[in-house]
């Protein structure tokens, strides 16, 4: 009998080393309090008892139970979740933390290319080029460029959409998706996409299969063979396909740019990302990273990220305009001082409306919108907190810790637009605000996402009173869709001219 159950546990470590060759020296490490503490984790199923609907809610309570620095394994992954502040900023700051892990999505639908996923020795020199390109773009969002004439466009069409469906209950979400769509895509490839494109219907139809199957995307990154088992068979195929269409809605765009010169703004930059990219291609000296296949990969990445990001957080942020009237109304007497109403708002009056920024910050606090950033992989052997953490290691950081930490915050669970104003109703951005990551890896749309979301929210308030429909149930803001962000449950406002 002995000898049974003895070969009985031996085979059982064996399969465990084949299955999960990382788990006995995790555990080891962990029994000798070189990693950071945690709970235990079975094998090849990892740490129990995560909330799978809230599982912030979870990391929150760990961090306060073993410190800012939690370690256990999710399914076959080496997990470290980091709850505290300076944790999150020392980490997010350091090279040796750049990676990203090793996705389905990242390496096997996107063939290792475009910048968000990836990482090794192409992703430097393509981060770089990109973040100068869209900077370029957007340059001060003046009308006179591309990105400010488009930008003008989406909100003219917007305000019409609002006009059109005044006094009536409606979803605004698609309103949304269309600005952020149009604008975005003047600075990816400037006049390739506008409100009225027949094209258009298609290409949001892969983004919604996309992020609808995104909870399956969460799930695939940690355990990559569920894309055999149902139902996670059938998601993954969607997923599939909708990256499938939106590249090819990327390579159709390139290709109807290629029947064109290569535009220029008056100062000789490339007006858009695939110009600029074109014109790289061109250059002998370019580095080898610079191909066909990235330009396609990388435009249909920033219209999908940059999109959702953004039409996210201002779908949070109408919502939050209709919960709390009197903010709403406060925003409404700075726009009528500063901008009146014959005319419309402008990136000029940013500075003077700060309390519209301040609105839009305390939304993706209190929110939660991005409870995760996208997770980040340890390049080599480091230390975090006097921790061991090991190469391979997948880390993540917890923003609701940090987002409703009563030591960063006064009253972190009330929704106070004006923490982020000072005496003068000047806007103070806070660097607690972790929505848009940190280091190297911030998200190169932030500067987009920021004026596009300023622009759009107050020239709605300047014209529009929302409000929920009568008889229509609060919405909770707790009750969130699942996916890579938190959503809002589908809600419908009601909007009356001013």
């Amino acid at each position: 009998m002995w000898t049974e159950l003895f070969a009985l546990i031996s085979f059982l470590i064996a399969l465990v080393i084949f299955l999960q060759p990382t788990y006995l020296p995790r555990l080891i490490d962990f029994l000798l309090g070189q990693t950071p503490p945690g709970p235990f984790s079975w094998p090849l199923v990892g740490a129990r008892n995560i909330d799978s609907d809230k599982p912030w809610k979870t990391f929150t309570q760990w961090g306060e139970r073993y410190g800012g620095a939690v370690s256990f394994f999710l399914g076959t992954e080496f997990v470290v979740v980091l709850t505290d502040i300076k944790a999150i900023r020392a980490a997010l700051h350091s090279p040796s933390f750049d990676g990203r892990p090793l996705t389905p999505i990242g390496r096997t639908l996107n063939k290792n290319l475009g910048i968000g996923l990836t990482d090794g020795p192409a992703w430097p020199p393509q981060r770089k080029f990109a973040a100068a390109t869209l900077r370029s773009a957007i340059g001060s969002g003046h009308p006179s460029t591309a990105y400010g004439k488009y930008s003008q466009i989406a909100v003219q069409d917007f305000l019409e959409a609002f006009a059109k469906t005044a006094d009536q209950p409606f979803f605004v979400r698609p309103l949304i998706e269309r600005a952020i769509v149009t604008s975005l895509s003047s600075i990816v490839h400037e006049g390739q996409l506008t409100p009225d494109d027949p094209h258009f219907p298609r290409l949001m139809e892969a983004y919604q299969s996309f992020f609808s199957a995104s909870l399956t995307t969460n799930l695939l990154n940690i355990m990559p063979w569920l894309k055999y088992v149902p139902p996670h068979r059938e998601k993954y195929s969607l997923l599939k396909a909708a990256v499938y269409d939106m590249a090819q809605f990327a390579r159709d765009a390139i290709a109807e740019k290629r029947k064109v010169e290569l535009s220029e703004a008056v100062d000789g930059t490339a007006v858009d990302f695939v110009d600029a990219f074109r014109r790289e291609l061109e250059n002998a000296d370019r580095h080898p990273s610079f191909t066909e296949e990235q330009l396609t990969i990388t435009a249909a990445e920033l219209l999908m990220a940059g999109s959702e990001d953004s039409t996210n957080v201002l779908l949070w942020t109408v919502l939050f305009t209709a919960l709390y009237p009197d903010d709403q109304r406060r925003i409404q007497d700075l726009l009528d001082r500063v901008v009146g109403r014959n005319r419309g708002v402008s990136l000029t009056d940013r500075k003077a409306l700060g309390l519209v920024d301040a609105f839009i910050a305390e939304t993706i606090r209190f929110s939660n919108a991005v409870p995760h950033p996208l997770p980040r992989r340890a390049m080599e052997d480091t230390v975090c907190l006097g921790f061991k953490i090991p190469a391979g290691t997948v880390l993540i950081t917890n923003t609701y810790s940090v987002h409703f930490s009563e030591e960063l915050w006064d009253e972190p669970f009330m929704f106070r637009p004006e923490r982020f104003l000072d005496k003068e109703g000047n806007f103070c951005p806070n660097q607690n605000i972790l929505a848009f990551g940190m280091g190297r890896r911030i998200c190169i749309g932030e500067q987009f996402a920021k004026m596009e979301m300023f622009m759009l929210l107050a020239s709605v308030l300047q014209r529009f009173q929302i409000s929920l429909p009568e008889g229509m149930e609060r919405p909770d803001p707790a009750k969130t869709s699942d996916g890579i962000n938190l959503t809002p449950k589908p809600f419908q406002i009601r909007c009356s001219p001013r």
